[in-house]
């Protein structure tokens, strides 16, 4: 087994999934963007503020070599900036990625009341909807290049991790 690498726009579940998923494969789980906090030494809202999504999109690449040296283990990758061509090719070579895909509407729904999501911080409720659909537009082409695509309309966690864990179980 390789590394599989969960996709998706903020708040979409990756890291619920993710966890769950691990468990069930029996690998370990990290998340970049707690490797990026360690590193910078401070959280990602604070990074994103004064540094701009291009240091948090490098310092992501960062997370994601290092993390691929390790053993397989599945690895939620941050959506505070941008994925850069060489993630994607990092990707394919050491391991499968699965998109989670929601709509805007749902996401709207998870992250209306939410103040810690960087690129959405400073974002008012009146334009936090435009601003998630403006986005999601931007970056989903990326996101449809994953190996695995599971749109998610109504399905609860359990359920995700039920149709994901034999499509990416050891060979």
């Amino acid at each position: 087994m390789s590394h599989i690498y969960l996709l998706g726009f903020l708040d979409s579940g990756n890291i619920t999934i993710a966890k769950q998923l691990a468990e069930r494969l029996q690998v370990a789980y990290t998340h970049t963007t707690d490797w990026i906090q360690s590193k910078a030494e401070t959280d990602v809202v604070t990074l994103h503020k004064e540094k701009g999504p291009d240091a948090l999109a490098q310092l992501q690449g960062e997370a994601l070599q290092a993390l691929a040296k390790g053993e397989p283990s599945v690895i939620t990758v941050s959506d505070h900036a941008p994925l850069l061509e060489s993630d994607w090719e990092l990707f394919r070579s050491t391991g499968k990625t699965v998109y989670i895909q929601r709509t805007a509407e749902r996401l709207y729904f998870r992250l209306r009341h939410d103040l810690k999501q960087p690129t959405l911080y400073d974002v008012q409720d009146k334009e936090r909807q435009v601003r998630i659909e403006e986005m999601l537009k931007e970056r989903e082409p990326g996101y449809l290049q994953a190996d695995i695509v599971v749109s998610c309309t109504t399905e609860e966690v359990p359920d995700i991790v039920n149709i994901l864990a034999p499509q990416l179980s050891p060979e």
